[in-house]
C-alpha cells in the first residue's frame, strides 16, 4: 500500500476515534471510498503528523492507523480539520 493510502487509512481511523464513530477501531482493513483528490488532501494535511509520530512504524495490519489514533491529541489542527471535513460530510 502506498503512503497516500496508508495515510488515508490512518487519518480515517484517527478521525473516527476523535469523533466517536461506532466500530471504527476495527475497521482499518477496509479502505474508505475516497477520491484521489481526497487522498491527496489528507496526505498533504497529515504528512508532517505522520513523519513526526509514525514514520518509524512498520506498515501493515493497521499499525500506522493505530499510531495515528494513539497520537490523535497531538495531530495538527490542519490534519484533524481536513480529515473531519472529508469524512464527516
Amino acid at each position: 500500500m502506498n503512503l497516500t493510502k496508508r495515510l488515508a487509512v490512518a487519518a480515517f481511523t484517527a478521525s473516527a476515534l476523535m469523533s466517536g464513530v461506532a466500530g471504527a477501531t476495527a475497521q482499518t482493513q477496509q479502505m474508505p471510498d475516497l477520491s484521489r483528490a481526497e487522498m491527496k488532501q489528507i496526505f498533504v494535511s497529515c504528512r508532517e503528523d505522520y513523519k513526526r509520530y509514525c514514520s518509524t512504524v512498520e506498515p501493515g495490519e493497521g499499525r500506522i492507523a493505530r499510531c495515528m489514533a494513539d497520537n490523535r491529541d497531538q495531530l495538527s489542527s490542519q490534519c484533524r480539520t481536513t480529515v473531519r471535513n472529508i469524512f464527516m460530510k
